[in-house]
């Protein structure tokens, strides 16, 4: 069991193949909690994804409610994934459960590239529970990343469109982040 005074929420967000597995595991060598089960590793990310099986689920059911996909381009659908933080039913089940990994970490790690579409909620949760969140982004080349991402998620987005995608979720996840 961990005290109030040694909780902590990192957030690993931005724009999924930039690094942020890579950086969520060296969080976890470091000792923050990453919650388990993790999502399992695999050919397009042999060393893992530092991903807290839960959150995925959690932010994909969100995301297909809210009609929007991990790489959208559509700046309106920012306002569809925000009205998360307005639900009280979704922040009390994103409370309880990041309550509960908190109680039992302390230092707790969450990376999951659909966290940016739900950065109001995240943060109305962390101040609920009385912490204040730090925010991880990486930033890798543009076309690194956009070729990593055809590759790992397949052509079913146009180049232009995966483009727009990295632009909106970039620009947007710093925007909510500053400060």
């Amino acid at each position: 069991m961990s005290g109030a005074d040694d909780r902590q929420l990192v957030l690993v967000v931005g724009v999924g193949r930039s690094g942020t597995s890579l950086l969520s595991g060296i969080l976890g060598q470091l000792g923050l909690h990453i919650p388990q089960p993790e999502v399992n590793a695999d050919s397009t990310n042999p060393r893992g994804f530092g991903e807290p099986r839960w959150v995925v689920d959690f932010h994909t059911r969100l995301l297909k409610e809210r009609i929007v996909t991990v790489n959208d381009a559509r700046p309106a659908a920012w306002a569809d994934t925000g009205r998360s933080a307005e639900s009280p039913a979704v922040a009390r089940e994103l409370n309880e459960w990041l309550s509960g990994q908190m109680d039992r970490h302390g230092a707790v790690v969450v990376k999951d590239p659909r966290t940016s579409w739900f950065l109001p909620l995240w943060m109305r949760c962390s101040r609920d529970l009385g912490v204040a969140p730090v925010f991880l982004t990486m930033l890798r080349h543009p076309a690194e990343t956009l070729a990593s991402a055809q590759k790992s998620y397949g052509t079913w987005q146009t180049p232009a469109s995966r483009a727009a995608a990295w632009l909106n979720v970039s620009l947007e996840t710093e925007l909510a982040t500053r400060g």
